[in-house]
């Protein structure tokens, strides 16, 4: 949960100035080479290796996560075909998470360990090729963009006095910073919303759901174990995830 507080907001600046189909190419092509880490935490059975691989693609999970919900609006045409879309993403991903319990726990027990991170690679290069078949421009509109950058607009004809170019003449220099400025600019409006909310405790009281998260992961192998059979613990510890996706 540390690397969704920290980084979630930096994908939404993200979102706001790139284009996000690029975006969710490159990240899901570096969590594919992340992946492959967990094969050298399970060889040399390395639990420190483990948490840091875990920080790091969670981190890159944190960012793609605003950027594939904001992608989806674009692709609609009208606000009926908008709420179509949410609802498919939603069930898609109750779906992924009810049958990938599963065969997670299915390919661990016959194949191995191992052969589920190669899976899990294999599936962000799958995801990156079919991103690459989307066509057109889904970054922010032309005018927010050069609000930022300094870029010319097409409506003004304006090239210079962007917010990012009078701090950074660089343009190179812009197109790093830009994203650190409306990352830390994002999370001053979020805890200042916080603050001011009237439902401020509500929001924390959902938050804090996810402290039984890694209380549950207890109970979920604990009931999973089985003495001397390896491969049936895998199998029951993919059935018992399953069940948060039916649930």
């Amino acid at each position: 949960m540390i690397p969704m507080i920290l980084f979630t907001s930096l994908g939404g600046a993200l979102a706001d100035i790139f284009d996000k189909r690029k975006l969710m190419i490159a990240l899901d092509a570096w969590n594919s080479f992340v992946a492959l880490f967990y094969l050298l935490a399970l060889r040399y059975k390395s639990v420190s290796f483990l948490y840091v691989v875990s920080f790091i693609r969670n981190s890159f999970v944190a960012i793609y996560e605003p950027i594939t919900r904001s992608i989806v609006p674009l692709f609609m045409e009208n606000d009926d075909d908008l709420k179509s879309a949410v609802t498919m993403n939603g069930m898609a991903w109750a779906l992924t998470l009810t049958f990938g319990g599963t065969l997670a726990g299915w390919t661990a027990a016959r194949l191995g360990a191992a052969s589920c991170f190669l899976v899990d690679s294999g599936s962000y290069i799958v995801s990156a090729m079919a991103m690459c078949m989307v066509k057109g421009n889904y970054c922010v509109r032309e005018q927010d963009r050069a609000t930022y950058s300094g870029e010319k607009s097409s409506d003004s004809g304006f090239k210079r006095g962007g917010r990012c170019e009078t701090l950074f003449r660089n343009r190179r220099l812009c197109m790093v910073f830009t994203p650190v400025l409306s990352f830390g600019k994002l999370s001053m409006e979020l805890f200042g919303y916080l603050v001011s909310c009237k439902f401020t405790m509500l929001v924390f009281m959902k938050a804090t759901g996810n402290i039984t998260r890694g209380s549950a992961d207890v109970i979920n192998v604990h009931y999973a174990h089985i003495d001397g059979d390896v491969a049936a613990t895998s199998s029951r510890v993919g059935i018992i995830y399953s069940s948060v996706g039916i649930g």
